[in-house]
């Protein structure tokens, strides 16, 4: 028998959303609230305005959206598209992918032996790709300056830090960051502004 929440939207203004372990849902979106999707369930395009979104072990998604709130994805899960946040950190457990690329403004960037198709992009975040994590399309910092809407308060580099074994496509840099890169890290061609190496 087909379950009566198959494919159906979860749509909120006030209030969080929950996709129950192993449902198959279609979209999930609050606006002020969090969501989350439990352990092997299924969900379309997630997105929150004001609020966080956890994507627990095993889930799978078409994309993660959030305006101010954090992204976390659980070991095993992933997104088939992008994931997007403006003011908040995003983290991958143990062998979450990302199919597509990972955007935020602020907001710190956590792998942990995570797996990213695209390319991460950012301005302000510090960004720690953990041992044994791969981001196939590199790392792009924006400039800070194409931003007009005061997000200068940072006034600390931002720090991009590549673990042990970890695999890196090309880094981008629009604007000086700190790179630490571990031994045995793979990086690729470095193009814009130098890093200051720690």
């Amino acid at each position: 028998a087909r379950n009566d929440d198959d494919d159906r939207d979860y749509s909120k203004v006030n209030g969080s959303v929950r996709v129950a372990a192993g449902l198959k849902v279609g979209d999930a979106s609050t606006v002020n609230g969090s969501i989350t999707i439990e352990r092997g369930a299924t969900a379309e395009d997630v997105e929150s305005v004001n609020g966080r979104i956890a994507v627990e072990d095993g889930a799978r998604v078409s994309s993660l959206e959030t305006v101010n709130g954090s992204i976390t994805l659980g070991p095993k899960a992933e997104v088939r598209d992008d994931v997007e946040a403006v003011n908040g950190s995003i983290r991958l457990g143990d062998g979450a992918r990302v199919a597509g690329d990972v955007e935020n403004v602020n907001g710190d960037i956590d792998l942990d032996a995570a797996t990213i198709d695209g390319r991460i992009s950012t301005v302000n975040a510090d960004i720690d790709i953990g041992p044994r994590s791969r981001v196939v399309g590199g790392i792009h910092v924006e400039e800070r300056s194409n931003w007009g809407w005061g997000w200068n308060n940072k006034s600390d580099l931002p720090r991009i830090t590549i673990g042990e074994g970890a695999v890196v496509g090309p880094l981008d840099l629009g604007r000086e960051v700190e790179l630490v890169v571990a031994p045995g890290a793979t990086v690729g061609p470095i193009t814009g502004v130098t890093p200051k190496r720690l």
